[in-house]
């Protein structure tokens, strides 16, 4: 039996001790009958005398809600339901009263606090949600969907989608360091840099510089964003981009072969004056072209094996086609199997693009 005894309170610890004994009665996990604990045995529990869980004892003894055995012990004693109610409202009247002005003032302040913290995550989880496109491109000859899936609240993870002109999309995916509302920030600054870059008839590469240059100049040495920042022609089906430090995009080809887009360049926010280069490759038809973020294969198992890039090219070739939205549904699953609570993983996010013929 393991009460809550605290500075807080206004009771004495005797006091205290006797209305959790109560409330444990009340709430059935004391039951009529059961013995509870010696009192030398509470006692090293608790920290206290002996002397005072002895007097608690004799206080239970003598309102006929403990009975002493002799050798035994002492042992809940049946209480009817009427009696009951009545200990409950004397506990809830005097804990009005038990809390200190100064303890009661840091009480409030913790929850003020807290308060603020859970507006704060609710405000940084809307600006992600309100950044992130509404509805898949269904064109053709081509369709985005994509799914993000926050280990907290708010996540550093970040995709979009977008259509530059009647043949072209525009695709990124980024992982920013942090979370909670400084990536959330961060992820915001990155998008209206890139809509703005992009209304100025900017290049990818030049859009990629400006947006490292901005985290050098701007944020703090430890702000940096992994990001993959694409253009692919739907009628053509080539694909120009810039890959800076993110996951190896696959692609999955219509024989059940796979290629890794393994060029790279540093993370944005770590080397000053990076010059990137934007690489173009042509993509066949059908394929797809899975963008995520390291959530994905770093989840890991009960025996802390990561699920890995291997198992999730196997997937995807399994299922290549597969529509992309049931698709990232199959990959979500697996990893929901695969995963265990023993470990912290990561958010997880996930961009799929079919070029069909």
């Amino acid at each position: 039996m393991l009460l809550n005894l605290t500075e807080y309170s206004t009771k004495t610890i005797q006091d205290q001790i006797y209305d959790q004994i109560i409330g444990k009665i009340i709430d059935k996990e004391l039951l009529p009958g059961q013995e509870i604990e010696t009192i030398g045995l509470l006692a090293r529990k608790q920290h206290v005398s002996k002397n005072t869980i002895k007097k608690v004892y004799e206080r239970l003894q003598s309102e006929n809600v403990l009975e002493f055995r002799n050798e035994f012990g002492f042992f809940v004693k049946n209480i009817d339901k009427d009696r009951l109610d009545q200990f409950r409202k004397n506990i809830e009247r005097s804990s009005l009263n038990s809390i200190g002005d100064n303890s009661l003032k840091r009480i409030l302040g913790e929850a003020a606090e807290k308060h603020k913290l859970e507006e704060e995550l609710k405000l940084a989880r809307k600006i992600q949600s309100d950044l992130l496109p509404k509805q898949p491109v269904l064109e053709q000859n081509l369709s985005v969907h994509a799914h993000t899936q926050p280990s907290r609240v708010v996540c550093g993870d970040f995709y979009d989608y977008f259509k530059i002109d009647n043949d072209s999309y525009g695709v990124i995916i980024a992982d920013a360091s942090g979370k909670g509302m400084p990536a959330a920030i961060l992820i915001s600054q990155i998008q209206a840099i890139i809509k703005s870059e992009l209304g100025n008839g900017s290049s990818i590469e030049q859009i990629v510089k400006k947006l490292n240059t901005h985290l050098i100049k701007n944020c703090s040495a430890s702000s940096f964003t992994s990001l993959f920042y694409g253009i692919v022609n739907s009628s053509t089906g080539r694909l120009s981009y810039v890959n800076a430090g993110h996951n190896f995009p696959v692609i999955i080809k219509d024989d059940s072969s796979f290629e890794l887009l393994k060029t790279t360049g540093p993370a944005l926010g770590l080397v000053p004056g990076f010059e990137y280069i934007t690489h173009t490759i042509q993509l066949s038809k059908p394929s797809s072209i899975l963008f995520y973020t390291d959530g994905i294969t770093e989840t890991m198992n009960e025996h802390g094996e990561q699920f890995g890039e291997g198992r999730l090219i196997e997937l995807l070739i399994r299922n290549k086609k597969v529509p992309a939205e049931e698709l990232i549904n199959k990959i979500l699953n697996e990893l929901n199997v695969f995963k265990s609570d023993k470990f912290i993983n990561d958010d997880k996010t996930i961009m799929l693009v079919k070029c069909t013929s």
